[in-house]
């Protein structure tokens, strides 16, 4: 195993590789990297950490390729070493990045963004904290559930969606349990690549994300870990959006994944699992309401109005308005 940062770059210098490392990562460094790569030739990105080190090297990858090349939708190639199971950059196309001056927290998704080659080790996650690894588990989880809870859906996928969701369900309290557990941290760290490669959403339509899009507003404008805004928003919104229309895919929901007793009435399947969806966020030590992380009301209005101006989740699964959006984000407080 390789010793840390240091173990990997003196390797590299061992072959003679230019090695740049950026040990922070935050809104400018895009851009500094940016500069850098195109001033030194880069020709590949090697990156080891998290899914925010993955996110800045795909922007910086892009915006290197399209100055050489006049501007061609292409990317500088991407290596990864994972050391965090969550959000599975090591097997998308896409990415994530905030820029606080102007609290936008905007995706970017292309073909040429999936990584040629991605390392992953389950030992290189034995030191993440208790936070990051339920905050991971919490976020692979809604992955799931955004592309579940959608009207046409096939029998295979929900099956697939419903597994992973109860082998993180397992996996992650042993994660945290006994942080080196090599068999529980690489089932949730395959869980994690499975959830958001979208084998989970093939066949089904897509229900808009919603917990993600008011998440990201969260964390445009709040300095808050995105798996613990979406393990906070997620039965919120679950409880919202529960009528008449969407009560069957709660009972489904909840028969399959927490093994809720079918001849209870729907309405009573239907919010046990939003409950228990709750208590298992709960356990993982998640903090569950938006004052717990330093949030108050004073600038909902304004997160609301960010999340509904572009209009996307009118077209949800379940169609929200910004005034829906606002008590879904008061009724997290």
């Amino acid at each position: 195993m390789l010793k840390g940062i240091e173990g990997l770059t003196g390797i590299l210098d061992d072959e003679g590789n230019l090695v740049i490392v950026i040990a922070q990562v935050n809104v400018e460094t895009p851009f500094q990297y940016f500069s850098l790569a195109v001033h030194d030739d880069v020709l590949h990105n090697l990156l080891t950490g998290k899914h925010n080190v993955i996110d800045t090297t795909l922007h910086s990858g892009i915006a290197c390729h399209e100055v050489a090349n006049t501007f061609q939708r292409l990317a500088l190639p991407i290596v990864d070493i994972m050391t965090i199971a969550a959000t599975g950059s090591e097997w998308d196309n896409g990415g994530v990045i905030s820029r606080t001056d102007t609290n936008d927290k905007v995706g970017y998704v292309a073909p040429c963004l999936f990584p040629v080659c991605s390392i992953l080790d389950p030992v290189y996650t034995f030191s993440v904290s208790r936070l990051q690894t339920a905050a991971g588990c919490a976020d692979a989880m809604v992955h799931a559930m955004e592309q579940y809870f959608t009207d046409e859906t096939t029998l295979l996928n929900d099956g697939f969606c419903e597994s992973v969701l109860r082998s993180l369900m397992v996996n992650g309290p042993k994660c945290l349990a006994n942080p080196e557990d090599y068999t529980a941290r690489a089932e949730m760290m395959l869980c994690c690549t499975y959830g958001c490669n979208d084998i989970l959403s093939l066949g089904n339509t897509d229900g808009g994300w919603p917990c993600h899009l008011i998440e990201h507003a969260l964390s445009a404008y709040y300095d808050i870990t995105h798996g613990v805004g979406v393990a906070i928003i997620t039965p919120r919104w679950m409880r919202y959006i529960l009528n008449e229309r969407t009560i069957d895919r709660f009972v489904k929901y909840g028969i399959n994944v927490f093994g809720i007793d079918a001849s209870l009435s729907k309405q009573e399947i239907a919010e046990k699992a939003i409950d228990a969806t709750y208590k298992f966020f709960e356990s993982m030590d998640i903090p569950m309401h938006l004052h717990e992380v330093g949030i108050d009301e004073s600038r909902l209005d304004e997160m609301a109005h960010h999340v509904a101006a572009d209009g996307e989740l009118e077209e949800a699964w379940s169609p929200l308005s910004e005034s829906d959006i606002k008590q879904i984000l008061v009724d997290c407080l």
